[in-house]
């Protein structure tokens, strides 16, 4: 997910989602769609399970 959609999220989503035992957030550099050779920052969510 981009980093600017994560970060648009309501603060108290975000927190909620951080606090779950079976969930990690973490920060990755991913392509930009319109252009493959441009890097973006991103997040990711890894579910476990």
């Amino acid at each position: 997910m981009k980093k600017e959609k994560y970060n648009s999220m309501p603060l108290e989503y975000k927190e909620a989602v951080e606090r779950l035992v079976n969930v990690s957030v973490g920060d990755v550099r991913i392509k930009n769609p319109n252009n493959p050779v441009q890097l973006m920052d991103g997040k990711i969510l890894v579910f476990k399970m």
